[in-house]
């Protein structure tokens, strides 16, 4: 027999650490490999945490809302598999976590039992020890998974001063009081970091899709019958910018001090707008190899589980060039905060029509057309405005010169 750590694994950069929702065995319980040990949140996702041995448990190292850090023991298994420790115990910390399901379990205790809402003990036992009563937890605001109540949250409400006064809240008048989610503060943070370490330059030019939009609506039918995917223009975008990425392979870069790290390979990440109004990049690997049927199909899946919250550690890790559309609410254009280590971020804006001068058989003449504008924010340190406008003008010739009388096949 053998004791075998079962850890916190590493699940993507800037991931260092995770809430503990609960266990899911306990001390003398026996488990199989791939047994789920226990289910975490993170700033990004939720996932769980699996065995990759078998044997009996004997020791759980945190109770329900503890912060845990990457490489902390979760639990101690004892098993007489020793043969793939050392292996196995490797490749969980490299990230081999799954998700798949809904992580969060209702708890039913004899305080605050009565609500429909999920209190954890943890945040029932501060409510408690406070004197806050139902009626008062029920007006805090949660900002953890499906709304809840979070230990942060009912920490910030406490100190800024329990402003219940045991009335209709609506009839209430003051400021409110909003903590920012664990997702927003990273999001923050990592924003506040680009800008301090970049050299941020934007370009923008404009682009005429008319062809493009003519086809799509003429063959966007034909296409989910044929391949089962809604076709949208993101794909579309996405094959571009792989294309164009090819061209010019400076862009699919990062800097290492004073080197300039080339990728070989070619992946982008595109920007998810959640229900709660943050941001998360799934990221699409090797998406120049793909066609554009494939494209689609990724684009949707992992647009939709980025949604609901149901992403993979490595689907949003990995990235080598972001997309972001601005335009889904209308907006032209914007100056997007580079995502580092990428080099460059690419903004779409909204499409709309607009008059434009044509030469038709040698004569000037305004016509209606549909154009967007793109904007790109590139790291001037290692890309200059001559590159920048190159690789804009491919992705841009890429679209403007579809064929609207192209099949799907």
């Amino acid at each position: 027999m053998s004791k075998v750590n079962i850890v916190l694994p590493r699940m993507g950069q800037g991931v260092e650490e995770a809430v503990l929702i609960e266990y899911k065995c306990a001390v003398g319980d026996t488990i199989a490999i791939d047994d789920v040990v226990a289910e975490i949140a993170t700033d990004k996702v939720d996932t769980e945490i699996t065995s990759h041995v078998s044997g009996v448990v004997i020791d759980i190292l945190f109770k329900k809302d503890d912060v845990i850090r990457v490489g902390q023991v979760v639990a101690v298994i004892d098993t007489p598999d020793v043969e793939k420790e050392e292996s196995e115990q490797e490749e969980i910390l490299q990230g081999e976590v799954r998700c798949d399901g809904e992580c969060d379990v209702k708890i039913v205790g004899e305080d605050y039992g009565n609500s429909s809402r999920f209190y954890s003990p943890l945040v029932r036992q501060v409510a408690r020890v406070e004197g806050i009563p139902l009626a008062e937890l029920e007006q805090v605001k949660g900002t953890g998974l499906k709304g809840r109540v979070t230990k942060d949250d009912i920490l910030s409400y406490i100190k800024a001063g329990r402003e219940y006064k045991g009335i209709d809240a609506s009839a209430r008048v003051e400021d409110e009081v909003i903590p920012m989610s664990r997702m927003r503060r990273l999001i923050a943070e990592n924003m506040k970091h680009s800008i301090e370490i970049a050299a941020h330059a934007t370009s923008f030019s404009q682009v005429d899709v008319t062809e493009l939009s003519i086809w799509r609506k003429r063959i966007k039918a034909e296409f989910e019958g044929k391949y089962g995917e809604h076709l949208t223009y993101t794909p579309i975008f996405m094959m571009a910018i792989a294309r164009a990425l090819e061209k010019n392979p400076m862009i699919n870069s990062q800097i290492d001090g004073d080197n300039v790290i080339l990728h070989r390979d070619i992946n982008i990440g595109m920007a998810v707008a959640t229900p709660e109004g943050e941001l998360i990049v799934p990221v699409i690997h090797s998406a120049n190899a793909l066609s554009l049927p494939q494209m689609a199909s990724k684009v949707n899946d992992l647009a939709s589980r980025a949604r609901s919250g149901k992403l993979r550690p490595h689907e949003i890790t990995g990235g080598t060039f972001t997309l972001t559309n601005v335009g889904t609410f209308g907006t032209l254009f914007g100056t997007p905060i580079i995502n580092l280590p990428q080099v460059a971020i690419l903004a779409i804006g909204t499409i709309e029509k607009l008059p434009a001068v044509l030469c038709v058989d040698g004569q000037d003449v305004i016509a209606i057309r549909k154009k967007m504008y793109m904007s790109m924010s590139y790291d001037h340190r290692v890309i200059d405005g001559g590159l920048a406008g190159k690789f804009m003008k491919d992705v841009a010739d890429y679209l403007c010169k579809w064929d609207k009388d192209k099949t799907i096949d």
